[in-house]
């Protein structure tokens, strides 16, 4: 029934409303018929508005053309009354465009909704409309079955667990896993408190990976596969974010997008599927570390709900970061059975699949935090340094390089193809100069014994579970004389993370001896990232001295609950704080925050004006003359005549990256290109020249290259699995028994 009522919404007509049907009021009193407010007009809250329009549950997208001097001016979709019956962003009207669209979501049916242009007061500034069209969402319908199969499907996962509810209680998996399951079903709830509100956490770098999302949509939407010079940034210019930073995860949040999913919801499903692999990754790891269910438990908790992954997701929006934390645990299981005695063959073969996993899913999340776990890899193998260089260890490290390489070619020939292009991350000039020097960034040991904070910082400390710990560890070394080698191992590395973060760790002695190849280290930016392999070690040594310390199951059961109630506590107080004093938004679409990189501008060309990027395309002189210019994300096509009888040049907006090409439609010939004013995309006109010209980015041939080898060898590793599965069906003594 509910599906043939989405099949006969009536949101499939087109609506477009010209100026004579606008109207000019202030202070929601219509003074009149009008298209055109300026600051000479009388009154207050002047605003133009459209007639009230019926529209039916669905997305709509929103365009107008308009005229404005300064920018400084809004549009707003509204709903007279009503609690979340529309959803729209507050869009400003830039001064460098003519038209904007955007989207907004009609929650009821048979709503009035009224397009409001809101003039901001500004000295010879004014706002013409000229017209207002809304179109309906193409996947409208889609987008509504796909909402009310997901609430059958919740519905009929209810209704199956009650029919056979006796059956399910009483069968064998239920009775041995249910406390496990609810265990982790709670901390993925108290991990994803703070989403279950209407409005967005507005962290450091929220608006940062919102447009990484967005372009990321706009992207696939262009037809490019995988997304490397992303649209939608800078005024439409363009940005090579996809180069430098890994996105393959964000293809999830992208394609919730596409279907219409609003911004912050398409944010907050991620997040949550983020908690949920977090939570089973390291209850996976910790269970097998520890080879004790509660202890895994226990791990999981102890992980997932550190106070540096909490800051990093919800005061941070450090996405890449607590991305790249769900994988870190299958690193040092990995590494835990490659090195371990007590592990056998088996199981240290099926570590490579440990450590690919792991290394793949940190690099293709985070650069830096790749570059801390290759770096304590790297201090692992040293310690065991024997062991490193016996065959059978040797071969399962380099099997595993190898196999990563392999696997993510596709992100890393793009990467160290960039890594000499004269941009500004690679700049070593950044390096010489004491605002990039990172030590003065780094942390006051006292810092990591504090867990309090308000609305101007953040906690920076370790929590107070882990503090415990150390202490519990030092008591062990000093007074009782008595502890393993897994206990030391892990104490050390912690410590020595934890060291790291700190302000007297001499990181600008190593820059300034290092010269240009301090550049390693300054893009590291802030010591206190070090914090998330301090989470990870302070985790497993937890779990190892929680072990070590429990003689049998009930002083276990004591020992976990004790520190699950100092955790909550640390969890409750955390969280509240965070509602309490953050900034709350609400962002359905893409005009809802801006194009411009909030600071860094790092995968920019040098010297590039970044708030000076516009949408407009300039001449080298008169004779240059443009007939016709469209832009579709990152292409253009320009009808161009150059009446000279030298040559001349355009320069338009795309940010220039190495990869554009000009190429003539009717003759296909390439024409020349490189940096023009700004750093925008410069393309040379021949004399005399007249003719269509389209201008795209294009992927390297050994991009493509790369490319193959990743899916042949993904192809390769699923052939593999699969036949090894189908040897074991086929050839199993016990099937063959059953079989005959």
């Amino acid at each position: 029934m509910n599906l043939i009522i989405i099949l006969k919404l009536n949101n499939n007509i087109e609506t477009n409303i010209s100026q004579d049907s606008l109207e000019l009021s202030r202070s929601n009193i219509v003074v009149e018929n009008g298209f055109y407010v300026d600051d000479s007009f009388e009154g207050e809250e002047k605003y133009i508005t459209t007639p009230s329009i019926l529209l039916d549950r669905g997305i709509y997208k929103v365009i107008i053309n308009y005229d404005t001097k300064y920018g400084m001016s809004s549009v707003k979709a509204e709903i007279p009354g009503g609690y979340n019956t529309l959803f729209s962003d507050t869009v400003l009207l830039e001064k460098d465009s003519n038209e904007i669209s955007f989207n907004i979501y009609v929650n009821k049916n048979r709503q009035n909704v009224k397009i409001k242009c809101y003039f901001f007061e500004n000295i010879d500034d004014y706002v013409l409309i000229r017209d207002v069209r809304i179109i309906p969402f193409r996947m409208n319908k889609l987008y509504e079955v796909l909402k009310l199969l997901f609430v059958l499907f919740v519905v009929n996962l209810l209704c199956i667990f009650s029919l056979k509810y006796k059956l399910i209680i009483s069968s064998s998996f239920y009775q041995n896993n249910i406390k496990i399951v609810f265990s982790l079903f709670c901390v993925v709830l108290l991990s994803s408190l703070p989403l279950f509100i209407e409005f967005v956490i507005k962290g450091h770098d929220l608006n940062f990976h919102l447009m990484r999302i967005e372009g990321l949509k706009d992207g696939l939407l262009s037809g490019a596969f995988p997304v490397k010079i992303q649209p939608t940034w800078c005024n439409n210019n363009g940005y090579a974010v996809g180069i430098f930073y890994g996105d393959l995860f964000l293809y999830i949040p992208a394609m919730f997008r596409i279907l219409g999913v609003p911004s912050n919801t398409a944010y907050k499903l991620y997040l949550f599927l983020i908690n949920i692999l977090t939570v089973i990754i390291s209850y996976i790891s910790f269970k097998k570390l520890s080879k004790d269910k509660l202890i895994g438990v226990l791990g999981c908790a102890l992980y997932t709900l550190s106070l540096y992954r909490l800051n990093n997701i919800f005061i941070r929006s450090a996405v890449g970061e607590y991305t790249a934390m769900a994988f870190l645990p299958l690193i040092l299981l990995g590494l835990y059975c490659v090195y371990s005695e007590n592990i056998g063959e088996k199981e240290k073969q099926r570590s490579i699949c440990f450590l690919v996993i792991g290394f793949t899913g940190v690099l293709q999340s985070h650069i830096l935090s790749f570059e801390m776990i290759v770096l304590f890899t790297g201090i692992i193998c040293i310690i065991f340094i024997k062991k490193t260089f016996r065959r059978c260890t040797l071969f399962i490290l380099l099997k595993s390089v190898f196999i990563t390489i392999l696997i993510n070619l596709w992100f890393l020939v793009p990467l160290l193809d960039f890594m000499g292009e004269n941009l500004v991350i690679n700049d070593n000039n950044r390096a010489f100069n004491n605002v990039y020097w990172i030590q003065k960034a780094g942390l006051n040991i006292a810092q990591l014994f504090i867990s309090t904070f308000n609305k101007s910082d953040m906690p920076l400390g370790i929590g107070w579970v882990f503090v415990l710990t150390l202490f519990c560890v030092i008591y062990k070394i000093i007074i009782i004389n008595n502890i393993d080698k897994e206990v030391l191992l892990g104490f050390f590395l912690s410590l020595l993370s934890l060291v790291l973060t700190l302000k007297v760790f001499p990181y600008d002695f190593l820059c300034d001896k290092m010269g240009k190849y301090s550049i390693l280290i300054t893009n590291l930016q802030f010591p206190w990232r070090f914090l998330t392999l301090a989470s990870l070690f302070l985790t497993w040594l937890t779990c190892v001295l929680v072990k070590s310390m429990s003689n049998n199951r009930y002083y276990l059961k004591k020992v976990v609950c004790f520190f699950g109630i100092i955790l909550l506590s640390q969890l409750v107080y955390f969280e509240g704080t965070v509602i309490k004093n953050s900034d709350l938004v609400c962002v359905y679409d893409t005009l809802g925050y801006s194009s411009f990189p909030e600071n860094g501008f790092e995968y920019m060309p040098t010297d590039t004006e970044v708030t000076k990027l516009n949408k407009t395309l300039s001449c080298s002189n008169n004779k240059i003359l443009i007939k016709a210019f469209s832009q579709k994300y990152n292409e253009i096509t320009v009808d161009v005549e150059n009446t000279d009888s030298e040559n001349g040049f355009i320069d338009v907006p795309l940010i220039y990256y190495k990869g554009y090409k000009a190429v003539d439609t009717s003759l296909g010939k390439e024409f020349e290109t490189g940096y023009g004013k700004n750093n925008v995309m410069r393309v040379i006109i021949p004399a005399n020249y007249l003719g269509t010209i389209n201008l795209y980015f294009e992927e390297q041939w050994y991009w493509r290259m790369a490319e193959f080898i990743s899916v042949f060898t993904l192809l390769i590793i699923a052939s593999y699995i699969s036949f090894i599965k189908c040897r074991r069906i086929f050839f199993c003594g016990e099937c063959m028994k059953k079989f005959l």
